[in-house]
């Protein structure tokens, strides 16, 4: 798992934001923010910042397919 900070400077990166933008945003270093981006890489076993990318998509599609309520989940006496 990411952490705090990684999760948001991965958002950030994702969003198009430069290195300096997100250090500047965040008021850390921009060392940090290399850091932070390292240590997503290495968690989700990416190869370069693409690669990042697109894991960190995967991984959120497959999130949000298992977060999908259906109407058989919700129990009969709150049912519309």
């Amino acid at each position: 798992a990411l952490t705090l900070l990684e999760q948001q400077v991965v958002d950030l990166l994702l969003s198009g934001l430069t290195g300096d933008e997100v250090a500047d945003l965040l008021a850390v270093d921009r060392r940090r923010v290399a850091l932070c981006r390292a240590g997503a890489m290495r968690k989700y076993g990416a190869r370069n910042a693409l690669h990042l990318a697109h894991l960190v998509a995967i991984t959120r599609r497959s999130t949000l397919h298992e977060q999908v309520v259906t109407l058989e989940d919700v129990p009969s006496s709150i049912a519309v």
